[in-house]
């Protein structure tokens, strides 16, 4: 019998993840996201991921300049400066994104830790080391979009942290982001008023392929269907109410204690139990 012949990848087929993945798994929502923003970029023609981050470092320099330079007024200097190095004589509004994360990160213990939580401490350390990445990209540490969304998000949390007026724009930069991301009009014919087309077919079969796998689940099972149902017990002067389900009727019942009046003879927590079910076989069963 003679053996089945594979299909030979073609270059596009190994460099491309996504395309490759679709034949055995279906794609991550990480990869979905990532698709979309690919095409949605391609499409708008707006800036790349290195010049957002871009942006948003110089938003972060601009709002930490004044802040950074009255804390460190605020404190005492001689804990404060030592570590600026070559800095050190250079107004702190002139600082570079670099040196003033540098600082905070270096004096967080004596200054910044006084007027910060511990979670800017980590927007701090997370942004310095995103700027180290911008400023030294290699192929290992280049920025997808969800790094630039990550890093966006950062900037404006550290900025809104200091009530530095460059918080809004940072802000605004992240909601544009995620529009382009989530929001992008899907359009297959011309646009009236531009004559543009906009190859959006792509983004729509994706769109189109998640709704299915969130809104085509399986039928909810019963016990979901159940709840914001209460079911009182039915023994008299109990005061139990079992929500949503029927669960731990069976302990309830089992213990002589909790209803000493109904069938004392039978001390014996599974001979409760049947008891309890041949009695009360309705309540099992209404709806």
């Amino acid at each position: 019998m003679p053996r089945k012949r594979h299909k030979k990848l073609t270059s596009v087929d190994k460099v491309n993840p996504l395309k490759t993945r679709s034949k055995l798994t279906p794609p991550t929502n990480n990869e979905r996201v990532g698709k979309a923003a690919l095409i949605v970029s391609s499409e708008s023609g707006g800036p790349t991921n290195n010049e957002r981050v871009g942006k948003a470092l110089e938003l972060l320099r601009a709002g930490l300049g004044p802040f950074v330079e009255r804390e460190l007024m605020n404190a005492d200097g001689a804990k404060a400066y030592p570590r600026a190095g070559r800095l050190a004589n250079t107004p702190v509004t002139q600082w570079d994104t670099h040196a003033l994360l540098k600082q905070m990160k270096d004096t967080w213990h004596d200054v910044f830790g006084n007027v910060l939580s511990p979670a800017d401490k980590h927007l701090v350390h997370e942004l310095s080391d995103q700027r180290n990445n911008w400023a030294h990209p290699t192929h290992q540490n280049s920025f997808s979009i969800d790094d630039s969304y990550r890093v966006l998000d950062s900037t404006a949390r550290l900025l809104t942290a200091i009530k530095a007026p460059q918080a809004a724009e940072a802000e605004n930069m992240k909601s544009e982001l995620g529009r382009l991301i989530y929001n992008q009009p899907v359009r297959s014919k011309q646009d009236k008023a531009g004559g543009k087309e906009y190859p959006s077919a792509e983004v729509e079969n994706m769109k189109t392929e998640m709704g299915r796998l969130i809104y085509d689940q399986p039928t909810r099972s019963e016990k979901y269907k159940a709840r914001g149902k209460e079911y009182p017990c039915p023994l008299p002067g109990c005061q139990k109410v079992f929500r949503d389900s029927l669960g731990g009727w069976d302990a309830h019942i089992a213990s002589p204690k909790k209803h000493p009046k109904w069938c004392p003879e039978i001390d014996d927590p599974e001979g409760r139990k049947a008891r309890f079910k041949a009695e009360f076989t309705g309540w099992f069963t209404k709806d």
